[in-house]
């Protein structure tokens, strides 16, 4: 029994090595820890299967995931990693929380799957990959943070192989303290932080400028009415009628043509129109086809 230990030791420290990783699980503090053997390279976890036995259920192949519940590991530590591989770190159903570490640049298929006490996985900004079902079967309420280091960066990553996951997704930066500030994107691409603050941009949120809606603009003036022109009447005479009263201001062979009326002052146009004059009563003095019309 105890050789049989010791020789199982051997062979998972022999792959451990192979792939430059350490793996320690304490059992008191249920902490799984994986880290570089040699922390001047990233490591990689390797990749695994997934079996099933009636008294387990579904585990994970990988020499660290522990099937049963007294030993289930409630957090994991990752240390310099550049690959989570495939099941790597399936069927753990103890651990609530895992934070990736930007030295991580792919994770594999199914990486998390079966992680049934899940709330939360935090990507690091190095990930630029992630695998067909790394995030299935874990629950529904999980959040998946993700800090956009370029535009549209996380929703691509989770959209890429697990376009069912993205109702998890949750959107997030740091301000200069390095605390995580949460926002999400309305349907104008704007920054909306949890207490509704909208801002333009990211650089604007860390600026600590947000958006203001602009002033309406003032209604414009209304026109002024036009001024009444004075009473038109028609003077009976043979001509088309609606002759001004006053035709005749005294003066001599003009035809009464210096009464015409002046116009007002007010900054209105005016459509005069004089018409023929017959050439008998102009001699008396009579203009009968004057009209001035304002309009």
């Amino acid at each position: 029994m105890i050789k049989y230990i010791l020789i199982l030791g051997l062979i998972l420290s022999f792959n451990a090595q192979a792939y430059n990783l350490s793996w320690q699980f304490n059992k008191i503090t249920k902490v799984l820890s994986l880290y570089a053997t040699n922390k001047e390279e990233a490591a990689t976890t390797g990749d695994y299967e997934r079996t099933y036995s009636t008294a387990l259920g579904y585990n994970s192949t990988a020499p660290w995931s522990y099937a049963r519940s007294s030993s289930y590991p409630t957090s994991v530590s990752i240390g310099n990693l550049s690959y989570i591989g495939r099941y790597a770190l399936a069927d753990l159903r103890g651990i609530t929380n895992i934070t990736i570490p930007d030295s991580v640049e792919t994770i594999g298929d199914y990486a998390f799957r079966g992680d049934t006490s899940l709330t939360s996985v935090t990507i690091g900004d190095g990930v630029a990959s992630i695998g067909a079902g790394a995030f299935y079967d874990t629950p529904s309420n999980m959040k998946i943070y993700c800090q956009d280091t370029s535009e549209g960066r996380c929703s691509s990553l989770i959209n890429a192989n697990n376009a069912g996951q993205l109702s998890k997704l949750q959107l997030f930066t740091r301000d200069l303290n390095g605390n995580m500030i949460l926002y999400s994107k309305d349907e104008d691409g704007m920054v909306v932080t949890q207490d509704g603050t909208k801002y333009t941009s990211l650089n604007d949120l860390h600026s600590g400028n947000p958006y203001h809606e602009p002033e309406p603009e003032p209604e414009p003036e209304p026109e002024p009415e036009p001024e009444p022109v004075g009473e038109v009447t028609d003077n009976g005479d043979s001509g088309d009628g609606d002759v001004l009263a006053n035709n005749d201001n005294g003066g001599e062979g003009n035809g009464g043509l210096d009464d015409v009326i002046e116009t007002p002052s007010a900054p209105q146009r005016a459509d005069i129109r004089i018409y023929t004059i017959d050439e008998a009563n102009a001699v008396a003095g009579e203009v009968n086809s004057v009209k001035i019309r304002y309009r």
